[in-house]
């Protein structure tokens, strides 16, 4: 009885550390303005860029979408005016 007690509280212990280290893996990260409006939103894979990235001016205005794949940009990168307009495609 004592061995499946140890032998629970093992595997238990160690679903907890994979949990922790996928999340630490796989995050979003969020900065902000000092106004409290989004400054940008990144999204990271084993510690490098990857997936959408996109960059909001003070007022919130989406300014900049990028994609990345492994530390990379990775297919199509736009940039925006302040009203909203697609400036540039990349």
């Amino acid at each position: 009885m004592r061995y499946h007690i140890l032998f629970a509280l093992f595997l238990s212990i160690n679903l907890l550390a994979q949990e922790d280290n996928s999340i630490a893996n796989n995050e979003e990260q969020l900065r902000y303005w000092p106004n409290g409006e989004l400054q940008t939103r990144d999204r990271f894979k084993n510690g490098k860029k990857d997936g959408l990235s996109e960059e909001f001016s003070r007022n919130g205005t989406l300014l900049e979408r990028t994609n990345y794949k492994n530390g990379k940009k990775d297919g199509l990168s736009e940039e925006f005016s302040w009203g909203g307009c697609i400036n540039q495609k990349s």
